[in-house]
């Protein structure tokens, strides 16, 4: 899972900083917002939520499984994913995981497929 979402955040940084213009911002929270901006999402808000998701249950876990920031709950089609400050995670499972990545790939491909990052001739690995 760390992997994954690690890959994910590598390339959200990467295909940022070549489009021209932009910089990749070393934190995937605000280059995640700003590739959504970018990219001219509907519901940039949520979409930017719903990819935070399993990055906070990743920050969470290599705390010992507790969150550490501002309390939340987020609904996912339906699923729950609740992070209370100073509490172990509850949504850490391989079904929460899987099911916030599924609807994370959507954004993904959203992002990816979009005209301003299919314009992009080529992007660096590093």
């Amino acid at each position: 899972m760390t992997v994954v979402q690690f890959a994910l955040e590598n390339c959200i940084e990467r295909v940022l900083d070549a489009i021209p213009g932009e910089k990749a911002f070393g934190r995937f929270s605000t280059s995640s917002r700003r590739l959504i901006e970018v990219t001219n999402l509907a519901e940039p808000d949520t979409k930017h939520t719903i990819l935070m998701v399993p990055a906070w249950i990743r920050n969470s876990l290599h705390a010992r499984g507790i969150h550490s920031h501002e309390s939340k709950t987020i609904e996912i089609d339906g699923a729950q994913y609740v992070f209370e400050r100073g509490k172990r995670v509850a949504c850490a499972s391989w079904s929460h995981l899987i099911h916030a990545f599924d609807h994370g790939l959507d954004i993904y491909g959203e992002m990816l497929c979009s005209p301003k990052v299919k314009m992009i001739p080529r992007i660096p690995a590093e």
